[in-house]
């Protein structure tokens, strides 16, 4: 999974995007399993070093991916998501 959020203008903005993603993460037990990879221009990218596998994926990845844009929103909503997934193995 990468996770990207672009239109950042502050290290406060940023800081407090980042929180508030962190939290998400332990709320979803994915905590041990995404980091903070890269901070470009603008931007914060979160990936995974390697795949998720998560039971019920189908169910979960719509919920989860409403969550981040919720929490980035209650940020700063002019920020954009982008959420990406890998799937290694063919379906």
């Amino acid at each position: 999974m990468t996770l990207r959020v672009d239109g950042l203008r502050s290290s406060e903005t940023g800081a407090a995007v980042g929180e508030a993603l962190e939290r998400l993460f332990v709320d979803e037990s994915v905590d041990g399993d995404v980091r903070l990879d890269a901070k470009p221009a603008g931007a914060m990218v979160w990936t995974t070093p390697w795949p998720l596998i998560i039971s019920g994926f189908s169910r979960w990845h719509g919920p989860f991916e409403d969550a981040v844009r919720s929490a980035v929103a209650g940020v700063a909503p002019e920020l954009v998501v982008t959420i990406e997934w890998d799937f290694p193995d063919p379906p």
